[in-house]
């Protein structure tokens, strides 16, 4: 069974607001209060929702700010699985222990 790719928030953006409601990426832009360059990045997946992002899309298009936060760690560490699984494998298997003297 394949793991659950989540969504980047960008996609789900535009999949739930600009694509229903008809904006333009400069129109998102104006009501968010942020420059077109900066949504583009985060519609395109290469920009991630910071928390006063977070903010601006709730007080804009009405979900929670922790919602969008949730959703970018989600995706977050879910891009950090090859990392996971090298993590996994020298955390375990330590070549070196070092211990805190007390």
């Amino acid at each position: 069974m394949g793991m659950y790719k989540p969504a980047h928030p960008g996609e789900v953006i535009k999949e739930l607001w600009l694509e229903p409601l008809g904006l333009t990426l400069t129109e998102t832009a104006k009501r968010l209060g942020v420059t077109r360059k900066t949504i583009s990045k985060i519609i395109n997946g290469h920009g991630s929702i910071t928390p006063e992002m977070a903010l601006r899309l709730e007080i804009v298009f009405g979900a929670s700010a922790q919602s969008w936060m949730n959703m970018q760690t989600i995706y977050d560490l879910m891009q950090m699985s090859e990392l996971r699984k090298t993590l996994l494998k020298s955390l375990r298997n330590p070549t070196h222990v070092s211990r805190a003297t007390a």
